[in-house]
């Protein structure tokens, strides 16, 4: 895989120094760009959804242990 954050011909994401940014860059040649912003938009929303799951174990998780250690 060349690029393994490329979604589609024309969008791409480049590493920045900050871990918290993304930069993306749209060829307007070859993308739609309403079509790009709402796969970009889906995508966050699985990713938020993900995170949302993660915690929800992890926090079971944790009071499992806990309640464990109580008895």
């Amino acid at each position: 895989m060349a690029n393994p954050y490329r979604s589609r011909e024309g969008l791409s994401a480049r590493t920045v120094g900050n871990s918290d940014e993304v930069q993306v860059r749209i060829d307007p040649v070859h993308a739609d760009l309403d079509e790009e912003i709402l796969g970009l938009h889906k995508q966050v929303s699985q990713l938020k959804n993900v995170c949302v799951e993660l915690l929800a174990c992890l926090l079971m998780g944790v009071l499992s242990l806990d309640l464990g250690q109580n008895r």
